[in-house]
């Protein structure tokens, strides 16, 4: 078991392994900005905490956030992991390229199993490759999806939220179907920036960074512009519902001229029934759980990893009900 850090008090220097619980393991936002700070008692704490304050303050406001991007990143992975459309035979990851290999086509052009149903789970991956399989092509379903999530968690923390579209121009790979050619090198992609209101520091949250093989879901935005190459359209209010995309695509004409093809085909819209049935179950969920908001995100490490999990578990639970 290895040794518990140690470090000197504060405020009268005396070697202490105890530390501030408030902002310890606080994440930087300039690389080496963030440090755990050590008191030896109760007494040296409360008379140091005028000085302590506002950088407390602080570290406490970059864990919230940073907390909100995983809680956001595994409700969401765990949402597809109940609900996914693609019949994945395995996963390749060759230099920058991952494919998702998908079963042979049928003389009429459909696949030889139907969609729809739990992401398989005897195909030989790793984390990197499933969550990547599990996020492909849903940067705006996952956006959508989260909003009321979003909003929920960080109500009241002082972090503004908006809504970012644009381009990465340097992913860590492209994903593609088998079949298919791979995304280009610049690739479109949604994601959510944080901004403090008082400090002004910037993160971006991103549930779906992961099928460019981006896994951190919470980062500082200068950091993550500068590994990804980020050129963002202007942010829009991040006032997503559940089936905001789902609505965008149920206006469009081509619906129509799908809804007149039911006979011979009735798949595509049936899948999107599907998934707007889908989401307002997991909506239905997030509308009625206790406890989803600050306080959570405030809370010890410990008590944060067992209130997190027991939340993944719930949601999955409820997942695993929808009667298909």
């Amino acid at each position: 078991m290895n040794p518990l850090p140690s470090g000197a008090c504060a405020q009268c220097g005396k070697v202490t392994t105890k530390r501030c619980v408030g902002c310890n393991n606080g994440p930087d936002y300039v690389a080496g900005d963030a440090s755990d700070i050590f008191y030896c008692s109760k007494p040296c704490q409360a008379q140091h905490r005028t000085a302590h304050g506002s950088y407390c303050i602080r570290m406490i406001t970059r864990k919230e956030v940073v907390r909100a991007g995983r809680i956001l990143k595994s409700a969401f992975l765990t949402y597809k992991a109940v609900f996914y459309e693609h019949d994945i035979l395995k996963i390749g990851l060759e230099k920058d390229v991952l494919t998702l290999h998908l079963p042979p086509l049928r003389l009429d052009g459909r696949r030889l199993k139907g969609s729809w149903g739990p992401f398989p789970g005897k195909i030989p991956c790793n984390i990197t490759e499933r969550e990547a399989a599990l996020c492909f092509k849903q940067c705006n379903a996952a956006v959508a999806l989260l909003g009321p999530l979003s909003r929920k968690l960080l109500s009241g923390t002082g972090w503004d939220i908006t809504l970012m579209n644009g381009q990465l121009k340097n992913p860590v790979f492209r994903p593609r179907l088998s079949g298919g050619n791979p995304d280009p090198p610049v690739v479109w992609h949604a994601a959510i920036r944080a901004r403090h209101s008082e400090s002004q520091e910037e993160f971006i949250i991103d549930p779906t960074g992961a099928q460019y093989g981006i896994s951190r879901p919470c980062m500082p935005f200068s950091q993550y512009q500068a590994n990804y190459r980020g050129v963002w359209l202007p942010d829009r209010p991040y006032d997503q519902h559940e089936r905001t995309d789902l609505n965008l695509i149920l206006d469009k004409p081509s619906c129509t001229e799908i809804a007149h093809l039911q006979h011979k085909d009735p798949s595509p819209m049936f899948d999107l029934r599907v998934e707007m049935c889908a989401r307002a179950h997991f909506a239905d969920f997030i509308s009625n759980r206790k406890g989803l908001n600050r306080t959570m995100l405030d809370n010890t490490d410990a008590g944060f990893e067992k209130e997190m999990n027991a939340f993944i578990s719930d949601l999955r639970n409820h997942l695993n009900g929808f009667d298909w």
